[in-house]
């Protein structure tokens, strides 16, 4: 589901047009912020962007990808 916000840093600088905060991010994928939040500290899944004051910028479809990729190998 590729989403088509984009966010934007300090002076209107673009990160990325698919990247995506924690919170909107796992409501996009099915999962609690906090559980993206401890994967995401477990090195379990790794954020497309992590801004200067330390926020997650994530791509939905990156997620998916990660998520499926550790089933297929826990498998």
């Amino acid at each position: 589901m590729p989403v088509q916000s984009a966010v934007t840093r300090t002076y209107g600088a673009q990160v990325g047009p698919s990247y995506v905060t924690t919170t909107e991010a796992a409501k996009l994928v099915g999962l609690s912020k906090r559980t993206l939040q401890r994967y995401h500290r477990d090195g379990v899944l790794e954020p497309e962007y992590v801004t200067a004051g330390g926020h997650a910028r994530w791509d939905p479809d990156k997620i998916i990808e990660q998520l499926k990729a550790r089933r297929r190998r826990s498998e």
